[in-house]
């Protein structure tokens, strides 16, 4: 039987769909990355502790984030790791922004990096604004919001690159235990924070048709 795109025969790697396949990997020191849509993460993650992950075992989901997790579980999301620029409770700014981004969901869910990296970019943008008094001209404005250091409380300091790349630290996170977790939402522990020179690619290497370097 063929199966449609987006079933967890697609979703994951060749080795990992079924028990037989993953049994030889058992034991070892082995990081699975999961590149996938969000649709089919959950239906992955769920897939791979069912099969048998165990604490030599780590996932590494690149857009594994808190709104996953009460879908499929934290027990599932067990030795997971994610690299992230935003977490809800960073730091005061943080929650004070995610209680009002709670409040105001339909779903009460807590905003992950695309919804706090949407809301701060607001604010370079309309301090170009300001500055140039009409976006009439795009170029101009763009410039101008490049021109502009970033400081705001769910990021703290950064800046914004000639070619357009955000500058800001990155943190790996991992997963926390059913004993850690306080509570909902309380998914993820800080493990290290990477500085932004080493996070990002550096300016001559990004071969950016628009910068000469």
């Amino acid at each position: 039987m063929t199966r449609p795109r987006g079933t967890l025969d697609r979703a994951m790697p060749p080795w990992s769909r079924s028990p037989r396949r993953l049994k030889p990997f058992v034991g070892q020191h082995i990081i699975n990355g999961l590149s996938v849509a969000a649709s089919v993460m959950a239906v992955a993650v769920a897939a791979l502790a069912l099969f048998g992950l165990d604490a030599k075992q780590r996932l590494a989901g690149l857009i594994l984030d808190v709104a996953n997790i009460p879908a499929l579980g934290l027990e599932a999301a067990q030795n997971a790791t994610i690299c992230t620029a935003f977490s809800w409770d960073f730091n005061d700014g943080a929650r004070d922004f995610a209680k009002r981004f709670q409040a105001a969901h339909p779903s009460k869910t807590m905003p992950n990096d695309m919804h706090a990296g949407m809301y701060a970019a607001t604010e370079p943008l309309m301090k170009a604004m300001a500055q140039t008094g009409s976006a009439d001209d795009g170029v101009k404005l763009v410039d101008a919001t490049k021109a502009i250091p970033t400081d705001d409380p769910l990021f703290g300091k950064g800046s914004i690159r000639v070619d357009g790349a955000k500058l800001r630290p990155m943190r790996l996170l991992a997963s926390k235990t059913l004993a850690e977790s306080k509570g909902d939402w309380d998914y993820f522990k800080l493990v290290s924070t990477i500085k932004a020179e080493d996070a990002w690619r550096p300016l001559e290497k990004g071969e950016c048709p628009f910068v000469k370097v």
